[in-house]
């Protein structure tokens, strides 16, 4: 649906940020919390906390959540990139990703 930052977005070296998603099930089955998690998958760790957390409420079939991480751009000039996904059992699905540019 959405992503926040833009791809390529430019932050202040150590510059806080909102990792944010707007995600819709497009599938036919429910995403119950407890039962689906919002997983670090791999690139530079610009989030602050966990690496893996539950969904915040069940989604049905055709409904949004939207995903929000607290993130500190680095401290070092460059391109950086973090991807996240949900997991279902061992069904990992809807890779997302954040690139910025650290002036």
């Amino acid at each position: 649906e959405s992503t926040s930052p833009q791809l390529g977005q430019e932050y202040p070296a150590g510059g806080d940020f909102d990792g944010h998603w707007v995600v819709s099930n497009s599938g036919n089955k429910s995403w119950g919390d407890g039962e689906v998690d919002f997983l670090y998958i791999n690139g530079t760790k610009m989030h602050v906390g966990a690496d893996k957390m539950d969904l915040s409420k069940s989604v049905a079939p055709n409904e949004k959540i939207d995903l929000i991480l607290d993130m500190l751009a680095p401290t070092t000039a460059g391109t950086y990139q973090e991807t996240w996904a949900l997991q279902y059992g061992n069904v990992t699905y809807c890779y997302l990703t954040v690139s910025i540019v650290v002036e």
